[in-house]
């Protein structure tokens, strides 16, 4: 996504990118979004979960988010 933003930027604006690059663009947003709303939702069972005092269970939690972000994408079911 920064090649793109730079991209942009040296055209003087995103309009100015070619149709591809916003096909590209908005695939990108799209998995970055899905990204963060998976963490975001193991976030929060993390937290019940050390709220509950369970750290068996956080423990799961926060490796599988570890993971995640070590693969840098959300598994898709």
């Amino acid at each position: 996504m920064a090649e793109i933003h730079f991209q942009a930027m040296k055209l003087g604006s995103y309009s100015r990118l070619p149709l591809n690059v916003h096909v590209e663009l908005r695939r990108c947003m799209e998995a970055n979004a899905k990204l963060i709303l998976k963490i975001d939702q193991l976030n929060q069972l993390a937290f019940h979960a050390h709220t509950i005092g369970d750290t068996d269970w956080e423990r799961n939690i926060l490796n599988e988010i570890e993971e995640i972000k070590a693969k840098g994408e959300v598994e898709h079911a």
